[in-house]
Parts: C-alpha cells; structure tokens; sequence
C-alpha cells in the first residue's frame, strides 16, 4: 500500500511502523471523509502516524499512549475534537507533536512534561485554553513549539528561557498579558518569537 509501511520480522511476517495519509498535494483533499479509529492503538510497533489535510470525524483518542514507539504524531487539519490527552505522557520517545488547525480544546497537560525527546509540538489553531505550563521548561529537546490562535492567557513563563534549543516560539494571537520576560534574551538560537 501505498500509505503504510511495514518493517520485516522474518520472511514470513512484517508489522506495520508507519501509516502516512498527508492530503496535501491533493486537489480535493475534503473529498475524502474517513473517521479515525482507536483500534490504530493494536499497531503496537507504530513508529509515525501521519493524517493530514483530509475531512475525519476523530478525536485524541488516550488509547494511544499504548504506542510508545511512536516517535511522530501528526494530525493537522482533520477535524479532531476534544482535549489534550493527559494519558500521552508515556509516548516518551515522541519528537513530533502535530494537532494544528483542529478543534481542540481544553488545556496543556502538566504530565507532558516528561516527553523529553519532543522536538516540535505544534498545536496552533485549536481552543486551547488555560496557560503555557512552567512545566514544560523541562523539555530540553524542544526547538518549536507553536501554539498561536489559541485561547490561552496568564503570561510567558521565565522558566522557558532554560529551553536553549528554541529556534521557534509562537503563542500570538492568544489572550496573553505580560511583557516578554527578559530572561529569554538568553536564548541565542531563538530566530522567532
């Protein structure tokens, strides 16, 4: 299949490790209209799942913290509801985390605090409410983290100034107050904020 990968266990048997479904270059991406299951979470060796660009009924399902190879998540512009699941704080080896341009609400969990290998979390566009956790100054890997057009509010966290990887930090148009903490100035790879 064109949009699934498989890796091999012996001649015999193969197990899926990736599942790709990115619409972008599609000229009538909404055309196709799926629901996204929970049943992925059987895929137990899943490595990425990548759906994007495509009509879906679908949530965050917390049966998916059960993946944890899972190294790429990456759900943008599907129509996704509900919340943030606290329970994806076992996805350890996580480095993408894509959610963006859905209808997501709820807050950040304080659990997620632990994804130390995440990369990018990119979550702009949703509902989510509530303010940027201090926690998250522990995700040391952390280069992007995008989470404008939200509704989050209380101010900058100084604490985000220890993450010294940030080459990208977008939280605009959220309801924010606060100036930019002068802390930050000590983050020298920082191209954008």
């Amino acid at each position: 299949w064109k949009f699934v990968v498989c890796d091999l266990i012996d001649a015999q048997n193969q197990r899926v490790v990736e599942l790709d479904f990115d619409f972008f270059d599609t000229i009538n991406a909404f055309a196709v209209s799926a629901t996204l299951p929970p049943q992925f979470s059987d895929l137990r060796y899943l490595t990425s799942l990548s759906i994007q660009t495509v009509n879906m009924t679908a949530q965050l399902y917390p049966e998916y913290s059960i993946l944890t190879d899972l190294k790429e998540l990456n759900l943008n512009n599907i129509q996704l509801t509900g919340i943030l699941p606290p329970q994806y704080s076992t996805l350890t080896k996580l480095e993408l985390f894509g959610v963006a341009f859905n209808k997501i609400s709820g807050s950040f969990p304080i659990q997620w605090s632990n994804l130390e290998s995440l990369n990018i979390l990119f979550t702009s566009d949703n509902f989510i409410s509530g303010s940027l956790p201090q926690q998250f100054s522990t995700l040391s890997n952390i280069f992007s983290l995008s989470s404008s057009y939200n509704a989050l509010t209380g101010t900058l966290p100084q604490e985000y100034s220890t993450m010294q990887d940030m080459i990208n930090f977008d939280a605009f148009l959220n309801a924010l107050t606060g100036t930019l903490p002068q802390t930050f100035s000590t983050m020298s790879l920082i191209s954008e904020i």
